[in-house]
């Protein structure tokens, strides 16, 4: 009885007594532990110190703030394009840079950071923890406390756990409090709805640009984070904190702060500069057709269309022993049928290509060989009615294919946001042009990361895509 009793503690951001399996220091240690295991699964950390450092004071002022002021927190950047925030237990606060790309002012990023800080200060992974230990098993977890077993059995658990969505009632909470830290700060809380609305509209072009008509589908950070921009306001009004006069946006401190901010996919992944792809480690590149969108992941780089078709452009260096191009396509195809088979050379390597049929649709595959690295290119139409047309897309796209020395390649720069003032002879249209991204969706994603709903005025500042 005296251990149950000896859990209950008031939640420092709430005021309820709470029964927690987890104590502050345990919290500070499974933080700790995790830490730098999500600064991997992301990419590593963003190396730029000016912005760290931005960000860290954002963050230490907003934590002065709350109900936990003494308490460490560690806020981190990470090299991520994924647009993404969340929190570890024990102060770890992370935002990725795709995040900071959405971002239209200082405080919509301190809406962000506050909000984690929140889930913190009302210490809601300990909650959702003791929650998921279960009471028929309370009084076990209770009698081995004393031995650590359950910091160890924690610890030994994947950083998912602290990953997973929270709850909606936590996430009410962590929304509450966000308001009362920004209000407290001196930010205008509104500006945490607009951001939210901002990644509503960035999820709804998700869907457009990858053909999904789900509309229930969201961003990473709506999924995790499932607050609305109305539910925000509402929280706002609900307040009984007293409105902040003259409260900070601070727009152009914060867009000052970005200029130069990396964008989209880390250089060394490979990156799409205009029309073209360049991967510096294989030390390649190949022309986009224009009537695809290209996706960089991790494990392919995938092509999408409006006609439910599909380039896959991925490579095979695991083939111990290659004899002929023929054998390892029939291979590749998984036993399938070959038809229209030829062989060629590119860029003075040797190619092969064939068309197959698997469940009613026409695939075309096609394999370059460089020693012992294959490069494979895939096409799967999605239909026979427009598999020709789409065909000679790809066909423009291998015959572009080149191997570059090591001196080009040093030349390619990553894509970055760069902060320029709008001039009178500007238009979205011209604007849009001179993004270094692909031609497809440029003008909705420059309308996204502006916030433009009607037009553009002279002397704006605004953010365009640029590879200088």
């Amino acid at each position: 009885f005296s251990l149950f009793i000896s859990s209950c503690q008031i939640n420092p951001a709430t005021g309820i007594n709470e029964i927690t399996l987890m104590n502050n220091k345990e919290e500070k240690l499974i933080g700790k532990e995790e830490h730098l295991k999500i600064i991997k699964q992301y990419g590593g950390e963003y190396k730029n110190i000016k912005l760290q450092n931005y960000v860290n004071s954002i963050g230490i002022f907003l934590v002065s703030t709350s109900e936990l002021p003494n308490l460490k927190f560690t806020f981190t950047l990470l090299d991520s394009p994924i647009v993404n925030a969340f929190a570890l237990p024990g102060g770890y606060i992370y935002i990725t840079r795709g995040l900071l790309s959405i971002c239209q002012n200082e405080a919509q990023l301190a809406g962000v950071l506050a909000h984690e800080i929140g889930h913190v200060t009302a210490r809601h992974a300990a909650n959702r923890y003791t929650k998921s230990v279960g009471i028929g098993v309370l009084s076990n977890i209770l009698s081995v406390i004393g031995k650590n077993r359950v910091l160890s059995s924690v610890i030994n658990q994947s950083s998912g756990l602290y990953l997973l969505s929270y709850s909606r009632k936590q996430e009410y909470e962590a929304d509450k409090l966000s308001v009362r830290y920004m209000t407290r700060a001196g930010f205008e809380p509104r500006e945490m709805s607009n951001f939210l609305r901002i990644m509503e509209e960035y999820s709804i072009l998700q869907n457009k640009i990858i053909g999904r008509n789900d509309k229930n589908s969201k961003s990473d950070l709506l999924l995790t984070h499932p607050s609305s921009s109305k539910r925000i306001l509402q929280v706002i009004n609900e307040s009984k904190i007293k409105p902040v006069s003259n409260p900070i946006v601070a727009k152009e401190i914060f867009l000052k702060k970005i200029d130069g901010l990396n964008f989209g996919e880390k250089i060394e992944e490979g990156i799409i500069k205009g029309n073209y792809f360049f991967h510096p480690k294989l030390k390649i590149s190949f022309k986009l057709t224009e009537k695809f969108y290209f996706i960089n992941t991790p494990k392919n780089l995938l092509g999408v269309s409006k006609g439910d078709a599909k380039i896959i452009f991925d490579i095979d260096n695991k083939t111990i022993r290659i004899d002929k191009l023929r054998d390892y396509l029939e291979k590749w195809s998984g036993g399938s049928k070959l038809s229209k088979y030829k062989e060629s050379s590119i860029s003075g390597l040797k190619m092969a290509e064939a068309i197959l049929k698997i469940n009613g649709k026409d695939i075309k595959i096609s394999v370059i060989r460089n020693n012992s690295i294959l490069y494979r290119f895939m096409l799967i139409s999605g239909g026979e009615n427009n598999f020709n047309s789409y065909n000679e897309e790809l066909s423009k796209t291998l015959e572009s294919f080149d191997i570059k020395n090591s001196e080009y390649i040093e030349r390619i720069l990553p894509n970055k946001i760069k902060i320029i003032s709008v001039k009178s002879t500007d238009t979205i249209d011209s604007l849009q042009k001179r993004q270094s991204i692909q031609r497809k969706y440029s003008k909705d994603i420059f309308i996204l990361i502006n916030n433009i709903k009607e037009k553009i005025i002279p002397g704006q500042k605004v953010k365009i895509i640029a590879n200088n």
